[in-house]
C-alpha cells in the first residue's frame, strides 16, 4: 500500500472557519437526513436501463485506527481543541475532546454505506462529491440534488467529522500520474474540522478541510493498493462515516423508518432495496415484498401515501406549462391525514406540508372531502427538473421564492395555481363531490352541525375529525339532554324538552310529545337522531343535505343556517338571529318525510327511518355559516 497522509492546506491569509456551515442544514433528525441524501445520490447514479433495483446497504463495522491515519489526524484534532479552549469556545472544545477520545481507541466505529447497481463516481462525480463544495455534477437527467451540500449530512453522525469515499467504476481516469482505462478503484478520506495551527509548525494556520491522500495529494487508485475493508466488490460507491455516532437509541430502526417514509414509491416499484446490518441487531431488509410490514405505525402520513400508490391508479392532469403532466394517486380513508405529498421522479418524498409556502402543490382541502391522502409525481423529466430548482437545500420544501428572477417567480406561482386547481378537480371527481347523490361518499358535516355543549362526550355521539379550513372551528350543537346510541355511523342528535309545570302541563312549548301514564297525560322529551349526515355544495347559495333519521317521530326538526359557532338559543347569542334564510327546499329522493320552510328555516318531520336528501337554496352565501339541529 502506498504511503498515505493527511493534508490540510495552508490558509495563506484566507478564510478562518470556526465551524463549517454547510452541515447545519441537517442538524435536525440527522439519521433521517443522512438516509434521504445518501439514497438520493445512489438513485441519481442508477445505471440507465438497469432491470435490477439499486441496492443500498447500511452496515456497522469497526476499522483499525492505522487504516485511516488516526495518529496523524489526532494531532490536527488536538490543535483544534487547543484553539477552541484558548478562545473559550467551550462547546466546540468539548466536541473535539470527544473526537480525541474516539481516536484514543485502537478501532474506530464506522457506518459503511455501499450502493450497487449504480455507475460509481465516474465522469466528474468524484470531484463533485469528494473535493468540491456546492458542486452539482450528477449523472443522468433527473438528478435530485441542486446545491451539492447534501453530502455533508454525514458529518452530523460523525464524532470525527471525517468521511472516507470509495468507488469502483468502468471508464477512464486521466490522473496526473497515468491514464487508466477499464475497471477503476479509488479511495480518499476527508475531514472537516476548523481552521487550526499546524501541529508541526505552530506559526502556520491550516484550512478547515483536509484530505487523506497519497504523497502527491491524489486519491489512492487500484484495488490491490486499497485496504480490503474499503474495497468494493461491484461497481458503485462506498461512504464510510468515521466515529459513527447515530445519536439514537435504535439507529437501525431509525434508518429503516427513514428509508420507508421517504422512498416508499421507489421500494414499492422495485427500483430500490435497502438493508441495515449491525453486530448486535437483527438484520433489516426492505424490499417490495416486505415494505408493508416495515410500517410499524400505520397512522403516519407515509403509510397512507404508500397505500395510495399501492391500491389506486394514477389520475393524470392535462399539461401544465413547465410542470408538464402530473400523476396523482388519491386514497380515501377515514384516518387519512388530509395531505398532499410531492415525490420526485426518483421516488423520493420531497414535501407533504399543508402550507402552500412549503408545498405549492397542496390544494386548499375542502372540508367536505372525505379524509384523503394524495401523492403527486411529475410524469415527465422536464417537470421534475423544473421543480428541483425550487427545492430548499435539504430537499424538504418547494418554493418559487428559491428562483432568482421575479418574472420566473411570478410564472411559477401561476403554474402551481393551475396545478392546484387541476388536483382539486381530480379529488372532487374521485370523492364524488362533482357528481352528488344520496349515496355520495362525502365527508361528514363536521362544521355544518356545530356542537356547543362542551359537557358532551364528543365521540360518544358523532365521530368528528378536525378539518383545516379558513373559517372558524365550530362544534356540534345539542339542545337539552342527550343519550349515547349504539347504532353505527355518524349521528347528530337534538332534544326538545317541554317547559311545562311539574304536573305535566304543556305550557307554551309545542315540541314535546304527550303520552298516557298512570297519572294521566305527561310530557316526554323528543329525541332526534340523524345518522350518516352529508352535505354537497353546489354553489355559494345552494347545496344538498342528506341524512337518515333514526326513527319516526311526530316532532318536526329544524335546521337554521346561522353563523358557525353561534349559540342556537336566540336569547343567549344575538348572532343566532343573523341567519341566512332558506328560500327553497325540496326532496330530491323518494322520501316520505314532510319537508317545508318556516321562518326561513328548513323543517323536516320524518315519517320513517328512510334516507332524506334535500336540495336547499338560500337568499345569501353560506360560507362561514353552519346548519344547527334544533327542535
Amino acid at each position: 500500500m502506498a504511503r498515505m497522509r493527511w493534508n490540510f492546506p495552508k490558509t495563506n491569509g484566507g478564510m478562518d472557519y470556526v465551524q463549517d456551515p454547510s452541515s447545519s442544514h441537517f442538524n435536525e433528525a440527522p439519521i433521517s437526513n443522512l438516509v434521504r441524501e445518501v439514497i438520493q445520490n445512489s438513485l441519481d447514479a442508477r445505471y440507465d436501463g438497469l432491470a435490477e433495483p439499486v441496492r443500498v446497504a447500511f452496515t456497522e463495522i469497526y476499522i483499525k485506527k492505522s487504516f485511516v491515519g488516526g495518529s496523524e489526524l489526532e494531532k490536527h484534532v488536538r490543535a483544534c481543541r487547543d484553539r477552541a479552549e484558548a478562545e473559550k469556545r467551550s462547546a466546540i472544545a468539548e466536541s473535539y475532546q470527544n473526537a480525541l477520545d474516539v481516536l484514543g481507541e485502537p478501532e474506530i466505529r464506522c457506518l459503511k454505506i455501499e450502493d450497487t447497481g449504480t455507475t460509481g463516481l465516474r465522469d466528474g462525480l468524484w470531484d463533485s462529491l469528494v473535493t468540491q463544495e456546492g458542486s452539482v455534477n450528477k449523472f443522468g437527467s433527473i438528478s435530485g440534488g441542486a446545491y451539492g451540500i447534501g453530502k455533508n449530512a454525514a458529518l452530523n453522525v460523525s464524532d470525527l467529522n471525517t468521511v472516507f469515499y470509495s468507488t469502483r467504476y468502468i471508464g477512464k481516469d486521466d490522473g496526473p500520474k497515468r491514464r487508466i482505462r477499464g475497471r477503476i478503484d479509488k479511495i480518499q478520506g476527508k475531514a472537516t474540522l476548523m481552521t487550526h495551527f499546524d501541529p508541526d509548525a505552530p506559526d502556520e494556520k491550516l484550512q478547515h478541510i483536509g484530505f487523506y491522500t497519497d504523497e502527491d495529494g491524489e486519491p489512492l487508485i487500484g484495488a490491490r493498493s486499497i485496504p480490503k475493508v474499503f474495497r468494493l466488490s461491484d461497481t458503485g460507491t462506498g461512504v464510510f462515516i468515521m466515529g459513527f455516532n447515530p445519536r439514537s437509541e435504535d439507529w437501525m430502526a431509525e434508518i429503516a423508518r427513514a428509508a420507508v417514509d421517504n422512498y416508499f414509491y421507489a421500494i414499492h416499484n422495485k427500483q430500490l432495496v435497502v438493508s441495515v446490518r449491525a453486530d448486535d441487531g437483527d438484520p433489516i431488509d426492505i424490499i417490495h415484498d416486505t415494505l408493508d410490514d416495515q410500517f410499524g405505525n400505520r397512522n403516519t402520513p407515509a403509510y397512507f401515501y404508500y397505500r395510495a400508490i399501492r391500491d389506486t391508479q394514477p389520475r393524470r392532469t392535462q399539461q401544465i406549462e413547465k410542470l408538464r403532466d402530473l400523476d396523482a394517486y388519491v386514497l380515501f380513508d377515514k384516518d387519512a391525514p388530509r395531505r398532499t405529498g410531492y415525490i420526485n421522479r426518483n421516488g423520493m418524498l420531497i414535501t407533504d406540508s399543508r402550507e402552500q409556502a412549503n408545498n405549492p402543490l397542496a390544494p386548499r382541502g375542502k372540508g367536505l372531502w372525505p379524509d384523503y391522502a394524495v401523492i403527486v409525481m411529475p410524469a415527465a423529466d422536464e417537470g421534475d427538473m423544473w421543480v428541483r430548482e425550487m427545492e430548499n437545500p435539504n430537499h424538504t420544501t418547494i418554493s418559487p421564492e428559491q428562483l432568482s428572477d421575479k418574472d420566473e417567480i411570478r410564472a411559477a406561482k401561476n403554474c402551481f395555481l393551475m396545478a392546484r386547481r387541476a388536483l382539486t378537480e381530480i379529488i372532487d371527481r374521485e370523492s364524488g363531490v362533482a357528481a352528488p347523490s344520496d349515496t355520495s361518499n362525502i365527508g361528514e358535516l363536521t362544521r355544518f352541525f356545530p356542537e356547543e355543549d362542551s359537557g358532551l362526550e364528543r365521540d360518544g355521539i358523532l365521530k368528528v375529525r378536525s378539518i383545516q379550513r379558513p373559517r372558524p372551528t365550530a362544534r356540534l350543537d345539542y339542545l337539552g339532554e342527550t343519550e349515547d346510541e349504539d347504532d353505527a355511523g355518524d349521528k347528530v342528535e337534538g332534544v326538545g324538552r317541554g317547559r311545562g309545570s311539574s304536573d305535566g302541563s304543556s305550557g307554551n312549548d309545542k315540541s314535546g310529545v304527550e303520552e298516557e301514564g298512570n297519572t294521566g297525560k305527561q310530557r316526554r322529551s323528543a329525541m332526534h337522531v340523524l345518522s350518516n349526515v352529508r352535505v354537497i355544495p353546489r354553489s355559494s347559495a345552494e347545496c344538498y343535505i342528506a341524512f337518515t333519521p333514526d326513527r319516526e317521530d311526530d316532532v318536526a326538526i329544524s335546521l337554521p343556517l346561522i353563523p358557525a359557532g353561534a349559540d342556537a338559543h336566540p336569547g343567549k347569542d344575538p348572532n343566532r338571529r343573523r341567519k341566512v334564510e332558506v328560500i327553497d327546499a325540496e326532496a330530491v329522493n323518494d322520501t316520505d318525510a314532510e319537508i317545508y320552510i318556516e321562518n326561513g328555516e328548513i323543517r323536516v318531520k320524518p315519517q320513517s327511518a328512510s334516507r332524506v336528501v334535500i336540495k336547499v337554496e338560500t337568499n345569501g352565501p353560506m360560507d362561514g355559516y353552519a346548519f344547527t339541529l334544533t327542535r
